[in-house]
């Protein structure tokens, strides 16, 4: 799943992180799905997005769920999981 976001801040004055903009300090991301997912024209994708900033870095989760040959998959994902971090960050983070 590709995510990037547009925004206007006041009147004018905005960015957008989107596919042929140009580039930002914030940038597009690729959030991968667990295992590849057979859809179908007209299958719905439920998907759920969190940012929770962290001492250092955000952190961003997803939860996503989809109805493939009438059955429910689902995937509870988080950059957290794949990104090292070191306990002198980790305890950062805690306080």
């Amino acid at each position: 799943m590709a995510v990037w976001f547009e925004t206007l801040l006041y009147n004018n004055i905005g960015y957008a992180t989107g596919p042929g903009t140009p580039k930002q300090v914030y940038s597009n991301c690729f959030l991968p799905f667990l295992e590849p997912i057979q859809l179908r024209v007209g299958s719905e994708v439920l998907i759920r997005l969190t940012f929770t900033q962290g001492a250092t870095s955000g952190e961003i989760s997803w939860h996503t769920q989809f109805d493939v040959d009438g059955k429910t998959v689902e995937f509870d994902q988080s950059t957290f999981y794949g990104e090292p971090i070191s306990l002198q960050a980790l305890a950062g983070s805690s306080q």
